[in-house]
């Protein structure tokens, strides 16, 4: 029966680099949204180092908010093209149980970005301004903020994993 949804022959080859291109550019972009963020300031600040009285960091780190939105089209942009390069991977793929532990984790991270998100410091104001009236300073979006710095750890973790277990599989260029 084969791959479902997925690629096959020389376009695998392609949706599998494509997919790695994106997960370059989600690396990146994730990683500008931590260099952004309060958290990082504050590592920052705990060696004594005060990046915010730059203003070249200062103009940088304003824009918090749309890396995340990048962050957000590079992650969905990722993971579809990576779905359709292994599909939904069945017995007969030899690769199945690595693209099932590749998927999995790569859907926890998702997930932990999620939680990372909506712990975020512009999530009040981008769903205050979407749903006029609803209360984002509640206590359920306090409980998730006090722990914002934690999330980065799980995330950064997921994340490690997840190019890891993708680099094992693949190489840095598959086909190559």
């Amino acid at each position: 029966m084969g791959v479902l949804f997925a690629a096959s022959g020389p376009a695998a080859a392609y949706a599998e680099r494509i997919a790695i291109v994106l997960g370059v550019i989600t690396l990146v972009t994730g990683l500008t949204a931590f260099f952004s963020c309060r958290t990082f300031v504050g590592l920052l600040a705990r060696v004594n180092v005060r990046p915010t009285k730059s203003p070249v960091f200062q103009a940088f780190y304003q824009r918090h908010l749309y890396y995340w939105w990048a962050f957000g089209v590079a992650v969905v942009s990722h993971f579809l093209m990576a779905v359709l390069h292994t599909g939904l991977p069945q017995r007969g793929d030899p690769d199945a149980g690595v693209h099932w532990v590749i998927l999995g984790i790569g859907f926890a991270g998702a997930v932990a970005s999620a939680a990372l998100f909506s712990s975020c410091r512009v999530y009040p104001r981008l769903v205050g301004r979407a749903l006029k009236g609803f209360n984002t300073a509640g206590k359920a979006y306090r409980s998730l903020f006090k722990y914002h710095s934690y999330y980065w750890w799980v995330f950064a973790a997921l994340v490690g994993v997840h190019f890891a277990v993708g680099f094992i599989h693949a190489g840095i260029w598959p086909g190559g």
